[in-house]
């Protein structure tokens, strides 16, 4: 009884090179997508711990969040209970710019949006992750009265924090 084999290419020397050029840039790609993505989660642990750490260092040996030389600058606040601060990489009027860290998809080029470009919101992907870091407490909530801040009148658990 004769089996039948399978008819065999009459060289195939050289596949394992045709594969391996043919995966080869998937592979960069894939790596380069990887790196990108842990350089921003790094940079978000690293911001986390730097914002973390300069606020305690600001309220360092103080019973009274937020400090009453910062109370005294807020005029046009009514009440006030909580103290934050946050990471940018820069400024451009009232607007804080986020780090970002640029990830390659095939078929775009990072030049099409910038680093600085505003998000917009309407379109659905983009291509950088923009890692933004905020860090603060709630404290004592304090009214604005006309002889300045001073420690709320009501009564119970109030605090400006409740709401968030």
């Amino acid at each position: 009884m004769d089996v039948k084999r399978k008819p065999k290419f009459l060289n195939e020397r050289g596949q394992a090179v045709f594969e391996f050029i043919f995966f080869l840039p998937f592979f960069i790609h894939l790596f380069v997508a990887l790196l990108s993505i842990t350089e921003s989660i790094n940079g978000s642990i690293n911001q986390q711990k730097a914002v973390r750490g300069y606020y305690f260092a600001r309220i360092k040996g103080s019973s009274t969040i937020p400090r009453p030389h910062i109370l005294a600058e807020l005029n046009s606040v009514t009440r006030i209970g909580m103290s934050y601060i946050g990471w940018n990489i820069k400024n451009v009027g009232d607007s804080p710019y986020a780090p970002c860290y640029g990830v390659p998809s095939f078929g775009n080029q990072l030049d099409n949006e910038g680093c600085d470009d505003k998000y917009n919101v309407t379109e659905e992907t983009t291509q950088f992750i923009r890692v933004k870091t905020a860090f603060g407490v709630c404290g004592k909530t304090y009214d604005n009265r006309s002889n300045g801040f001073s420690p709320s009148s009501l009564t119970g658990d109030y605090s400006s924090c409740n709401s968030i």
